[in-house]
């Protein structure tokens, strides 16, 4: 799209202008499968990468009418053409809780995807809090996982900067320490000691910063 994504950075007009994306193919389950062919690769996880500003939607309505239309189209394009070699990752609407719970049951069993995108920004509630545990019960009763996913930079204190790769080199892990701040000072894997969480994109160098920050916690709060 030619217009600026929900935060403001257009990311792929900035590919075409770094000279990038120009001629890029539009993949479909056929490329998909030819480039897991060339690279000797079994199955791949397919995420939706617009749909990472999925939680900066503030209409829960249109939220929910988003997913299921997504999730259904991800269906009939991609994993019907090869469903043990393209898995799905679903979109559920955590902007209403109960659609999400309802939308995770029908990713996982009737459309047969292996989880679902969390998205670390926009939402209104960090991944700590309650709401949501009614989804964590789900994702441990279905046994599928949940990826913790950042992308948009909005909100997370850096809005002043004006290029994009300013903004890119700290977004993903700033989300991730957020979440994951949240969901363990909360005592989220205490309450689903079995819940699959993947922190997704973000390398990993955050992760000794955030361990050496859990020394000054008051005792008997650590990561």
């Amino acid at each position: 799209p030619f217009f600026p994504s929900l935060d403001g950075w257009n990311r792929a007009a900035r590919r075409v202008a770094d000279r990038k994306g120009k001629g890029m193919p539009v993949p479909d389950a056929k490329a998909w499968l030819s480039f897991l062919d060339d690279a000797h690769v079994e199955a791949s996880v397919l995420y939706p990468t617009n749909g990472l500003a999925y939680g900066l939607i503030k209409d829960r309505e249109w939220a929910a009418v988003l997913a299921r239309g997504y999730n259904t189209f991800l269906y009939e394009q991609f994993l019907t053409a090869a469903p043990k070699r393209l898995k799905g990752m679903a979109l559920i609407p955590l902007q209403d809780i109960h659609e999400a719970v309802k939308e995770l049951g029908r990713a996982v069993t009737d459309l047969g995807m292996v989880g679902a995108v969390l998205p670390a920004v926009g939402l209104r509630r960090p991944f700590g809090e309650s709401y949501y545990d009614p989804l964590y019960e789900e994702a441990e009763r279905l046994g599928c996982m949940f990826a913790i996913h950042g992308a948009p930079a909005q909100g997370l204190g850096f809005d002043f900067f004006e290029r994009l790769v300013e903004a890119r080199a700290l977004s993903h892990p700033f989300a991730q320490m957020i979440q994951l701040t949240s969901i363990v000072l909360n005592g989220v894997l205490e309450r689903f000691p079995t819940l699959r969480l993947a922190f997704m994109e973000a390398g990993a160098g955050w992760v000794p910063f955030l361990l050496e920050r859990g020394k000054c916690l008051e005792p008997g709060s650590q990561f």
